[in-house]
């Protein structure tokens, strides 16, 4: 009897392995809803993904393919992004307000220079100039500073025209005439002071 008794175990067990095999593939061709497929070995997949944007560029994750494909969208018009303004070019470029938290530096050494010359007397162009303090019109802010167009008639060098108009002033290029005028005035009094 118990031979039967084995036998139809071994029955039983083998008619169950060929059960849950026909049942996995009959799995495998399942589908749970949109876009999403059971695989024959259980797996559960998607075929909706999307992107996120992160410090090493696009990642897949699972999501909506609405999504993705609006992402999608995103993600090759970045490839294709310009600027409206020239960057990192010897280009002129304009922005509102720029804020460096470190040190701004301009190339000055005499490898990038040529026809160096010393610069002649400056005090009176620096004492042509008219320093004010006015509001912003766009702003409201308060500043000092001076008008580009009146500092053009004096140093035109450091004036960046707009449309043929004194647009804006090259504040740090200034130095170099300020430092002059200070040299002559040094020198004025010490010949002074003897």
């Amino acid at each position: 009897m118990s031979d039967i008794f084995l036998g139809l175990v071994t029955l039983v067990v083998l008619m169950l392995g060929w059960f849950l095999n026909r049942l996995a593939d009959t799995v495998a061709a399942l589908t749970a809803g949109t876009n999403v497929a059971i695989a024959a070995n259980g797996t559960v997949s998607s075929t909706d993904t999307t992107y996120s944007v992160g410090d090493n560029g696009l990642t897949q994750k699972n999501f909506t393919s609405t999504l993705n494909t609006k992402l999608d969208g995103i993600a090759a018009s970045a490839n294709n992004y310009s600027p409206p303004q020239a960057i990192a070019t010897s280009s002129n470029v304009t922005f509102n307000d720029v804020t460096v938290s470190g040190t701004l530096t301009e190339t000055s050494a005499a490898i990038y220079k040529e026809n160096i010359n010393p610069l002649a007397s400056q005090l009176a162009n620096v004492m042509a100039l008219r320093p004010v303090e006015y509001d912003k019109k766009a702003t409201g802010e308060h500043e000092i500073g001076l008008i580009a167009g009146e500092v053009e008639k004096v140093l035109p060098d450091f004036v960046q025209m707009k449309n043929g108009v004194a647009d804006s002033l090259n504040y740090s290029r200034m130095v170099s005439v300020l430092v002059k005028a200070v040299q002559e005035l040094t020198e004025k009094v010490e010949k002074l002071s003897k």
